[in-house]
């Protein structure tokens, strides 16, 4: 059996979009034989290892001085129904995918009247 060499060639990563290195990364985090657990009661030390890890290997730019600044949204979920942008339920009043009302409340599971309409 022989083993391929690791690729030395990386030119196809020189222009990835945030969204391609999103889902390299993850696809690479599912090859290890290691578990990773991420949720906000673990330690984020370990997937920042684990991105540096995988930009140092990919050989993709460095991160910006500046990026911390940035506020990044973590999604949507519904705190009744738990339908997400990606995952929307239907609002039977509207006969449409739902909206948010408020940044954890989809216009399904809104129980307050609606104006305009009938009680």
């Amino acid at each position: 059996m022989s083993i391929k060499p690791r690729r030395n060639d990386l030119s196809e990563f020189d222009n990835l979009t945030a969204t391609e290195a999103l889902y390299a990364f993850t696809s690479w985090l599912s090859t290890r034989a290691q578990p990773v657990t991420m949720s906000k009661a673990h330690d984020f030390g370990v997937v920042a290892r684990l991105v540096e890890d995988f930009v140092v290997a990919n050989r993709l730019a460095p991160v910006r001085k500046d990026w911390g600044k940035r506020d990044y949204v973590a999604p949507s979920r519904c705190r009744v129904c738990g339908c997400t942008d990606s995952k929307a339920c239907v609002d039977e009043s509207k006969r449409l995918r739902c909206c948010w009302v408020e940044p954890d409340l989809c216009s399904a599971c809104d129980k307050r009247p609606k104006i305009g309409m009938a009680s």
